[in-house]
């Protein structure tokens, strides 16, 4: 029994040799632990260990109760290096990302409190959110809120700015061939966003012909890449976004069943016109500005086209040329 090496692990170290030179001590150790690489927390030192411990109580060198042990030292030592690490994205609990994000929201005014609070509960959720405001008026960064602490990336598209010959690309992928200038596979938003975020914004400039492919693939979670005949799952959240009122277009230009399907919940953001001078105070502090420039802001509010945009470039203009004016 001890010369003899496990099919599985021939071109390794037998677990005798591993146990007799004491390697349980100084090699990273993991296998037995699926509970812990479920949690995605083990380092792949630590797995290791884990795989070791399972090969020595498969050859009946260790018994179950050391191989339980052991794996708990194994266990202890994983937590205690991780908790000495600074936390990742994926790390944070719920909502814990969506917070930090929403520090960059600045605003004093009740409505995009509540806003700001409906956001912590959402990005914890899985269900579409449509975001509807003016350009400048933060709805990347509330998307970007409201994904999270997800695992995936966050993928963002402006359905206003890709010719309507190659949005259905960009949102659903090809395959080699599929028209001039396809000379390899590509996958779409919805695919790269697995696990994470889509973000569509300007969702009301999708050509309505694509509605109805974007709403098959809402509906069945699966998508067709142009010029394939095979569905694909996607797992992503949906966000979309929104300057125009689109309400007003319902089966017209925008079609009725997406935006029920796109619309399970709805965030409205504020212009800056309709915020309160107590806002424009805390913004100008937010970029260092003092009471002229509150004043300066405040007295043009109904300018500002641009929203926030507008306020980030007066204070560049203050801080690069020293220019004190909204011009």
């Amino acid at each position: 029994m001890e010369n003899e090496t496990p099919n599985a692990v021939s071109a390794a170290p037998t677990a005798r040799q591993l146990h007799n030179s004491s390697c349980l001590s100084s090699t990273p150790l993991v296998g037995i632990a699926a509970r812990i690489a479920a949690a995605r927390a083990l380092s792949e030192g630590a797995k290791r260990r884990l795989d070791n411990i399972n090969l020595m109580k498969a050859e009946n060198i260790i018994s179950n109760d050391e191989a339980r042990k052991l794996t708990r030292q194994v266990e202890s030592a994983a937590k205690e290096e991780r908790l000495s690490q600074p936390a990742t994205p994926a790390q944070l609990q719920p909502g814990q990302m969506a917070m930090k994000m929403l520090d960059r929201f600045v605003t004093c005014d009740p409505d995009l409190i509540k806003v700001k609070e409906r956001v912590k509960t959402l990005a914890t959720v899985h269900y579409p959110v449509l975001i509807r405001g003016d350009s400048g008026t933060g709805k990347e960064l509330i998307a970007r809120a409201l994904h999270g602490n997800r695992v995936g990336p966050f993928v963002a598209i402006n359905c206003a700015a890709i010719s309507e010959n190659l949005i259905e690309s960009e949102l659903f992928g090809h395959v080699k061939g599929a028209f001039t200038g396809a000379f390899n596979d590509r996958a779409g938003l919805l695919i790269k966003a697995r696990g994470g975020t889509a973000f569509l914004d300007e969702i009301g400039d999708l050509p309505y012909a694509l509605q109805a492919k974007l709403l098959r693939a809402l509906q069945n979670r699966v998508v067709r890449r142009v010029g394939s005949n095979d569905d694909e799952e996607i797992d992503c959240r949906i966000v979309a976004a929104t300057h125009k009122g689109i309400e007003s277009s319902l089966n017209d230009t925008f079609r009725l069943d997406l935006y029920y399907r796109l619309s399970t919940f709805i965030l409205d953001l504020k212009k800056m016109g309709e915020r309160t001078y107590e806002d424009f105070e805390l913004i100008s502090k937010h970029f260092g500005g003092d009471d002229e420039d509150t004043q300066r802001l405040w007295v043009n509010r109904g300018r500002m086209k641009g929203n926030f945009r507008d306020i980030e470039q007066y204070f560049i203009r203050k801080k690069v040329l020293g220019i004190l004016s909204y011009e």
